[in-house]
């Protein structure tokens, strides 16, 4: 995943179709295992989502995301919401 999460950050239009192919991986990735992979993918899958050029991206690749972020916060102990407005 060190290769794919770039792969997903990058938002120039060449990259469009490889950003959903590594969408749709992660979300395949997740759906399958999210209990163990979670964790170890919060980090990188907020850093994303918390882009200012998250939303330049298809609509296949938001509905992969849409489901990912879902799956991030209910997986999530903490209170996410409240972690993320404490950087705003």
């Amino acid at each position: 995943m060190v290769i794919v999460f770039p792969l997903i950050g990058n938002k120039s239009s060449e990259n469009k179709h490889f950003a959903e192919c590594a969408s749709e991986l992660l979300y395949s990735q997740l759906e399958d295992s999210r209990s163990f992979l979670i964790k170890d993918y919060k980090k990188d899958i907020l850093d994303i989502f918390n882009g200012d050029d998250f939303f330049k991206c298809s609509k296949q690749t938001l509905k992969y995301w849409s489901k990912i972020i879902d799956w991030v916060v209910t997986m999530d102990r903490g209170d996410l919401f409240s972690e993320f407005m404490t950087k705003w």
